[in-house]
């Protein structure tokens, strides 16, 4: 395991620096970064080495960086390590002052013996959130918890008094963190709020730290406390009176660690098992609950097997690299034949996640897909806060699309970008369907109200063709032929309850509803259709649906008699083909 710790505490040193820049207490810069890319350019071999059971190829290397990281971590001398770093990889020879760098570095002088440290984080079996109860039990003789037992350990020639130091100074920085969560929540007594994530951070850093330094007994302290801290925040539960004194407890206690380690003394916990006993009750009693129900409806609730075949599915790689295609956008230009697949793809992502009821991806695939039909119908231009926005949203629902894949739950969903989006498809009336204002148009829509002729006749609207025959009304018979039996089946039965929805719909529109609102429900019953049709490869349903979709986007402040006739036509012709499907033999 000496090979694994060494890429261990490579990387946590890493790690810590970067939480140090999050936390806003150390200020990125180049020499931060440099240092990054000189780390990951070690990881691969160090890895290698590992699986081989081979000895760390760059074990000089890895413990100089891991000691500069530990310095810029302190924010000591970073003028040095840049210069150290700018002349190119680091040697044996490369040597800092460890006054300068708080920390042991290559070349220089390591204490003999070596101390006697607890068995380390990768040695031992650490206690699960169902072994918190044991946890003192299993590892008292690494606590001491009776005090007794440590003298062997607190020999000064005998400990690493710079990590010592490294990792006090530190934890003092973390401590501060959490004091500041512990000073807001004294005055919003008894107005508690579940803990920040600040305050979770400074924790979980402050256990890496404590693993690094392997002071056991501190990082078994903040492990399950900062697990408690995650829970709380993940299902936003306050605290309590209760919950708040462990918190402050469990500061005190790493406090009086941290003062033991200032005289050169091993930490002890005496009061760690009353401690986790507390911590196991409170957490049962706050958030255990919430806990076994998300458990049971992750067992009842499992993702269509189907939709997570078409995330992988090469129909979605325009999706993914939806970014790359914008960025090219924005330096070139795009027109309908770039909007269009990616139109396509988002229909079929839609109608996917409705069926697997993951409704924050349905609400952005369908945001960025009314964006792509306006851009497509001619009714708003690629330009302005257009791209920003595309890419803002695709980078959303490519997260969304990992956390689907990778098995997780989907965050809540972000109402101000689907806001955004939403906005810019409303943003623009159109005044043809299907095509971007003439000039003849704009002068007119530009002159005054009282210049502009008043129209009584029906506007021109977006209808499809007339069915002229028994076979321009059916699905082409290479298509259907091609589908499944038994994905025809799912298809017929959720087209079948679609088409008694588009027909109650109308009917309510008939009879006086509001016209915007029944206006969307039936796009939203057309999108559905359309894209479960799509789906299933019967482009001549998808495409019929979309038209009717189209229409009504296109006709939105059009009075609902003025194209009554021609909602009904368009209904009549869904009913044929899907019908058309139902009884094969009468086409």
């Amino acid at each position: 395991m000496v090979q694994a710790n060494a890429v261990g505490e490579l990387a946590w040193s890493i790690e810590n620096m970067l939480n140090r820049i999050l936390d806003h207490t150390l200020s990125p810069a180049k020499v931060h970064v440099t240092l990054i890319d000189r780390v990951l350019t070690l990881l691969p071999d160090m890895i290698a080495a590992y699986q081989a059971d081979a000895l760390n190829p760059h074990q000089q290397l890895s413990t100089q960086y891991k000691a500069w990281a530990q310095q810029l971590t302190l924010n000591k001398n970073p003028g040095q390590v840049e210069a150290r770093l700018s002349g190119g990889l680091a040697t044996a020879d490369t040597k800092l002052s460890a006054q300068d760098s708080g920390a042991r570095l290559v070349g220089s002088p390591k204490p003999q013996p070596t101390m006697a440290t607890p068995a380390k984080e990768t040695d031992k079996k650490q206690p699960n959130e169902q072994e918190w109860k044991n946890t003192g039990a299993d590892s008292r003789d690494n606590r001491s918890m009776d005090g007794k037992g440590t003298d062997d350990k607190e020999s000064p020639e005998e400990i690493d008094r710079q990590l010592w130091e490294i990792f006090r100074i530190e934890a003092e920085s973390h401590l501060a963190v959490a004091q500041k969560f512990i000073d807001a929540m004294e005055q919003a007594r008894p107005l508690y709020s579940p803990p920040s994530d600040t305050m979770q951070r400074a924790l979980h850093t402050l256990k890496g730290s404590a693993h690094m330094a392997e002071l056991t007994p501190i990082a078994d302290l903040m492990k399950p406390l900062e697990q408690f801290t995650k829970e709380l925040r993940s299902y936003q539960v306050a605290i309590d009176d209760d919950i708040f004194q462990l918190i402050k407890d469990g500061m005190t206690y790493t406090r009086e660690a941290l003062a033991q380690i200032q005289r050169l003394r091993y930490p002890t916990l005496p009061k760690y098992d009353q401690f986790i006993a507390r911590l196991v009750e409170l957490r049962e009693r706050s958030v255990g609950p919430l806990i076994r129900q998300r458990e049971a409806e992750k067992a009842q609730k499992k993702v269509d097997p189907a939709f997570l075949e078409m995330l992988m599915a090469e129909e979605m790689i325009l999706l993914m690299e939806a970014d790359l295609l914008i960025e090219h956008w924005r330096q070139h230009s795009s027109s309908a034949t770039d909007w269009q697949p990616l139109y396509d793809e988002l229909a079929r992502l839609t109608h996917g996640a409705e069926r697997a009821n993951l409704l924050p991806m349905v609400h952005l695939s369908q945001a960025l897909a009314g964006v792509y039909r306006q851009l497509l119908d001619g009714n708003i231009a690629p330009v302005g806060n257009i791209y920003p926005a595309l890419l803002d949203g695709h980078n959303e629902l490519i997260n969304l699309i990992d956390i689907v894949a990778a098995g997780q739950d989907l965050p809540t969903e972000n109402p101000d970008l689907v806001a955004r989006l939403n906005q810019l498809s409303n943003t623009v009336e159109p005044t043809t369907p299907g095509n971007a204002l003439t000039a003849e148009q704009t002068q007119a829509d530009s002159a005054p109200a009282e210049s502009v002729p008043q129209v009584n006749a029906t506007p021109q609207l977006n209808s499809a063709p007339q069915p002229n025959s028994a076979e321009e009304t059916g699905v082409d018979d290479a298509e259907a032929d091609a589908i499944e039996p038994e994905m025809m089946e799912i298809f017929l039965e959720e087209a079948h309850e679609l088409l008694e929805a588009l027909d109650e719909a109308i009917h309510q529109w008939e009879s006086g509803a509001d016209g915007r609102t029944s206006n969307e429900e039936i796009q939203r019953i057309l999108h559905t259709l359309k894209g479960s049709a799509r789906l299933c490869g019967l482009a001549d349903i998808g495409d019929l649906a979309h038209d009717f979709e189209t229409c009504l986007i296109n006709n939105r402040s059009v009075q609902f008699a003025n194209f009554l006739n021609e909602i009904h036509r368009f209904q009549d012709q869904l009913i044929a083909q899907v019908s058309a499907l139902t009884h094969p033999h009468h086409s």
